[in-house]
């Protein structure tokens, strides 16, 4: 066997070790965070509205839905249904929520980061960005390298019949 057929071997089976860790992690943090947030919601609001970036009208709207949001994405990454969309999703709330960190500390804004529970009181920081940005690569990880298939796992396959022997003395 080749060398490069067993380094293209190795990755692939490196890659169905690390992908489904890296899915169900991203798929727990954002459960996580979720359902921290629902019986919040008052002061989830609070945090968003502290960051100053969106219209009064529409933060008790987005303090609601998203914490049920980041749960259903969170359960199908957890179920591996639909990975490469709620990877894509994931993706573009991880992009949202550095953005507004980043603004937040360009404009020295010393609010809660209302990542996961607001009773914490966990500040906008560096570490904020760095948890956001590693989550940023965990969700472009599982969007890039998800298996094409509905549920997001490798197909197994399946022998039906014995593979056919070739005779030694042709």
């Amino acid at each position: 066997m080749s060398d490069r057929i067993v380094a293209q071997r190795w990755n692939e089976n490196a890659l169905d070790l690390v992908m489904p860790i890296t899915r169900l992690g991203l798929g727990g943090i954002l459960l996580y965070a979720g359902v921290l947030k629902v019986p919040n919601s008052a002061s989830f609001g609070e945090a968003i509205a502290n960051y100053d970036l969106l219209p009064k009208q529409v933060i008790p709207l987005i303090a609601m839905t998203l914490p049920w949001v980041e749960i259903l994405v969170g359960l199908t990454l957890l179920c591996g249904l639909w990975v490469r969309a709620s990877a894509s999703v994931s993706l573009l709330m991880f992009t949202v929520f550095s953005a507004a960190v980043i603004s937040a500390l360009a404009r020295d804004l010393n609010i809660e980061c209302g990542c996961f529970d607001t009773a914490t009181g966990t500040r906008v920081g560096l570490n904020t960005v760095a948890i956001e940005g590693a989550c940023m690569l965990a969700s472009t990880l599982v969007l890039i390298f998800s298996r094409r298939s509905m549920i997001g796992l490798k197909p197994i396959n399946v022998v039906l019949a014995p593979p056919r022997l070739k005779p030694a003395f042709v």
